[in-house]
């Protein structure tokens, strides 16, 4: 019996062996595993955060980007409101101007009217002033020739009631 037992025992040390052998086995490949991806993991967090550094990077990049294109539009409207100003300011010194412009047009033309009528006025003195000036030596040459003709007419129809009368039977 204690053949028996001393043989249990060796089979339960044996089997006890074998079971932490296979069990330091097992640890051992969890434990080679476990390391690996451990290492593994500590490769892809290293990764991550090469990524993550980058990322931000990208972002401070993209958010000062968007602060510059913000200040530039800012600039721009202002840029933009200012020349609005100016050409409405232009516009109203335009209309301004054409206005001026068309009153002096109005006034010159007014002007222009009145110089021609006085100009056609004197002219029209000064023709008929001259006018009289020439007709009356001609007029005057005018009446002496029918004067003439009339005293011819006259002496004429004397000198035939003369001759008439000289020829009358009597």
């Amino acid at each position: 019996m204690e053949i028996i037992v001393i043989g249990l025992l060796i089979l339960v040390s044996v089997t006890a062996v074998v079971f932490w052998r296979k069990s330091e086995t097992d640890w051992r490949g969890k434990y080679d595993t476990v390391q690996q991806e451990k290492v593994e993991a500590r490769e892809a967090m290293k990764e991550a955060e090469t990524k993550e550094t980058a990322i931000e990077k990208q972002w401070q990049q993209a958010n000062t980007e968007m602060k510059q294109l913000r200040e530039q539009s800012n600039t721009d409207s202002a840029r933009i409101a200012e020349l609005q100003e100016t050409l409405e300011q232009e516009r109203k010194q335009n209309n301004e101007k054409l206005s001026l412009l068309d009153d002096a047009k109005n006034q010159m033309s007014n002007q222009f009217k009145n110089l021609a009528q006085e100009i056609l006025d004197v002219k029209s003195q000064k023709f008929e002033s001259d006018s009289q000036k020439l007709l009356t030596p001609l007029r005057e040459e005018i009446e002496n020739f029918r004067n003439r003709i009339n005293d011819i007419h006259t002496k004429e129809t004397s000198a035939r009631a003369s001759l008439k009368h000289n020829l009358k039977p009597k």
